[in-house]
């Protein structure tokens, strides 16, 4: 029982990081303000990493190495943690670093998943209530290129715009296929 709330709460905690390790990649990618409450509050969640890190990896014009390298980092000491505790079952000794970095990817993919499927319902949802919101343009800059896609083959139905939901299913169905690819990651 303990093992099992040991790793519910590293694995609860690493992936918190590393989704906002990836926010703040994705917004300084499309240039979001720093004055916008989304921006500042995942920036002062994540500057105690980034900092640091900024002094040793160089940003790579304008790819933000240093806040994904984190969000790697922290998936890596994730999967290394379920590898250590014997929750995460290896191929063999070999093989264990590459199935790690394996792990590890297949990680942020999923969190990034999961991230496009938040934003996706957080547009939604402020776009009927208050659309107006700081954060909505934000959110607007950020679904734009996926759902500018979506809306070249599906257009709106009696003004109802479903390319939302089609993104939100295609996000789903690429993780099924990542868990059914990776099936011994979390």
């Amino acid at each position: 029982m303990l093992n099992s709330i040991f790793i519910f709460l590293i694995k609860t905690i690493l992936d918190f990081l590393a989704a906002n390790f990836l926010l703040r990649f994705y917004l300084q990618r499309i240039q979001a303000p720093y004055q916008n409450p989304l921006s500042h509050s995942v920036i002062a969640m994540t500057n105690f990493a980034i900092k640091p890190l900024r002094r040793i990896v160089p940003s790579l014009g304008k790819i933000d190495t240093s806040s994904l390298l984190a969000a790697f980092l922290s998936q890596l000491i994730l999967y290394s943690t379920l590898a250590v505790s014997g929750n995460l079952p290896l191929i063999s000794t070999f093989s264990k670093g590459a199935i790690l970095l394996l792990f590890s990817l297949v990680g942020l993919v999923k969190i990034s998943l999961y991230l496009v499927m938040i934003v996706l319902i957080v547009y939604v949802i402020l776009g009927w209530v208050a659309p107006h919101n700081p954060i909505s343009e934000v959110l607007n800059t950020m679904t734009k290129p996926m759902l500018k896609t979506v809306r070249k083959f599906v257009p709106p139905v009696n003004f109802l715009d479903l390319s939302p939901l089609i993104v939100g299913v295609l996000a789903q169905i690429a993780l099924i296929v990542m868990q059914h690819l990776v099936p011994l990651s979390l």
